[in-house]
């Protein structure tokens, strides 16, 4: 007859252990979705296409082309950021950088897509 009340007590316990951890874990969900929708500009100091290299050529396009985007890695499907990741490291998948005629100037070649 003893063990049965020292049963019971257990399970109130654990019980009571499961109730706080659920609600701590509900706390931190919440204040880990409002991290995330409050700071959109962490997301994009993430973005390889959002630095100093990369900025003034999508403020032409934006200026020149108001319809026109930059191709950031957020556009592309997994697969595609996968390959971008593999092949050009940190790098805005968007644009190319480089002197591709041999003139010694910097020159930019940038892939766009209409309406995003």
């Amino acid at each position: 007859m003893v063990e049965r009340p020292l049963a019971r007590q257990r399970l109130r316990l654990m019980r009571q252990s499961l109730v706080v951890s659920l609600s701590a874990f509900r706390l931190t969900l919440v204040l880990l979705t409002g991290l995330v929708f409050s700071f959109p500009s962490a997301a994009n100091a993430l973005d390889p296409c959002n630095n100093d290299r990369v900025l003034p050529v999508r403020k032409v396009i934006d200026a020149r082309f108001p319809a026109w985007h930059l191709v950031t890695l957020s556009m592309l499907s997994d697969e595609d950021q996968r390959a971008s990741n593999e092949n050009r490291g940190t790098e805005c998948p968007g644009l190319a950088v480089g002197n591709f005629d041999g003139s010694g100037r910097t020159q930019y070649g940038a892939f766009v897509k209409f309406g995003v």
